[in-house]
């Protein structure tokens, strides 16, 4: 593993789970396979995910320049670049990812954004299990109030965890308070009741003062008024 790539596990908290990880599963072996693999594709960057064109037109529309942001799932870090540039350099860019893998990737690709590598979670467990089960590892769980906590005011939300963000709205309600935007993929096919459970999770941000403002596809922006 070259000093760059362990430069960046330094950068996105990765040291943690150094002695977590075995065999080809382990943090060098990941870059390393991650160097010749990007070598393979011409220093292309991982496939956007589908929402990631719905995700960047609502935030070029709705987000203000200056406006500290949260981005939880950021996955490789596709979005991250616009994002930031959208925000502008003084802006907060706390950007959140589970995969430790996927994590470094963002380092990359928004150097100037802090990333966190972490899971969201209301169950109160400290940590959570990650990847197939054979190859399982944990890391930290995190709540959206403790990475409010790093920021000194209001905040927008951008948002693309798998189908948690339900839970996490009906968990943490009150937090909602403090966001003027959010852009949330939303995953009703994975809600126990569906397009019920997503009519629930706009009810919900709608008495915090967030109102749906716009939909393309299952990406929703909210906004306050």
């Amino acid at each position: 593993m070259t000093r760059r790539f362990q430069r960046r596990i330094r950068r996105a908290g990765l040291d943690w789970a150094q002695d977590r990880l075995s065999g080809p599963f382990t943090l060098g072996g990941m870059f390393d396979g991650l160097e010749a693999r990007a070598a393979t594709l011409g220093g292309r960057r991982p496939a956007r995910s589908p929402s990631d064109a719905s995700k960047a037109t609502l935030v070029d529309f709705h987000l203000r320049p200056g406006t500290d942001v949260i981005e939880l799932g950021a996955g490789c870090g596709t979005l991250s670049p616009a994002l930031r540039a959208r925000i502008g350099p003084a802006a907060r860019h706390l950007a959140v990812e589970a995969d430790p893998l996927r994590a470094a990737l963002v380092c990359d690709a928004a150097p100037e954004a802090e990333v966190i590598a972490a899971a969201v979670d209301h169950s109160g467990a400290a940590s959570l299990g990650i990847g197939p089960a054979r190859e399982c590892y944990d890391v930290p769980a995190i709540t959206l109030a403790a990475l409010l906590a790093r920021l000194p005011d209001r905040f927008a939300l951008v948002c693309d965890i798998g189908g948690a963000e339900a839970a996490m709205v009906a968990a943490e309600a009150p937090v909602f308070e403090r966001c003027d935007v959010a852009v949330l993929a939303c995953h009703p096919a994975r809600y126990p009741d569906g397009e019920a459970d997503l009519d629930a999770l706009v009810a919900a941000l709608a008495t915090t003062g967030l109102h749906a403002a716009a939909r393309v596809g299952d990406v929703l922006a909210f906004v306050r008024r």
